[in-house]
């Protein structure tokens, strides 16, 4: 079966939205953490997570920097439970991630294209 998300050391090229671990500090402005999961742009799109996260998160932007709180998160699995198919298995697939995440943190980033 395919995997959607890869750890960014595992990337190849840099076309992919990056799910950051916590707050991305700009000051920084660190990309491709260790701890950050990432998908291709190509497969956000073509299994409609991106479409669900525009629709949770009205201010989401796709070449910017969107948080995502508990809240949304669970927002989008419940609308991706809901579409099931191939939607359904890549929010699972980046449930302990998450889980993860929000033990630790309060929201996560998406950083992206």
């Amino acid at each position: 079966m395919k995997k959607f998300f890869i750890k960014s050391a595992d990337r190849q090229g840099s076309c992919y939205y990056e799910f950051y671990v916590g707050t991305w500090d700009r000051k920084k402005c660190e990309f491709w953490h260790k701890d950050s999961i990432c998908i291709t742009d190509c497969d956000f799109y073509s299994v409609g997570l991106a479409e669900i996260v525009a629709e949770v998160i009205p201010n989401y932007a796709p070449c910017g920097i969107t948080v995502v709180t508990k809240q949304d998160w669970d927002r989008i699995v419940q609308k991706a439970t809901e579409i099931g198919g191939v939607t359904r298995i890549v929010v699972e697939e980046s449930a302990e991630w998450a889980k993860q995440n929000f033990f630790h943190h309060k929201v996560f980033t998406i950083l992206g294209i």
